[in-house]
């Protein structure tokens, strides 16, 4: 399954895990310049705090991250941007 956004909504950055039964992620920005708060993903320590991350994954041009199975708690910070990514 590959899904395209053209822009965040504030559901779209809560804190959780994928389901058991997706075997990776992949998150690819497809944007230019986003000079805009938000659109950062986080893989964080707990599942509480958005604050509280481990690594933040730049939303510049072609920037891209990935994860396997359902273990990796994570959230973006959101602003309802224009920016553009696709997950799979």
């Amino acid at each position: 399954m590959i899904t395209v956004r053209g822009h965040a909504q504030s559901k779209d950055g809560r804190i959780h895990t994928d389901t058991k039964d997706k075997v990776a992620t992949c998150l690819l920005y497809l944007n230019g310049a986003w000079d805009e708060g938000g659109g950062r993903l986080r893989v964080l320590r707990s599942g509480h705090d958005l604050e509280d991350y481990i690594a933040e994954v730049s939303r510049q041009a072609e920037a891209l991250s990935s994860h396997s199975r359902s273990r990796i708690i994570h959230g973006t910070v959101t602003n309802r941007s224009s920016g553009s990514a696709a997950t799979s």
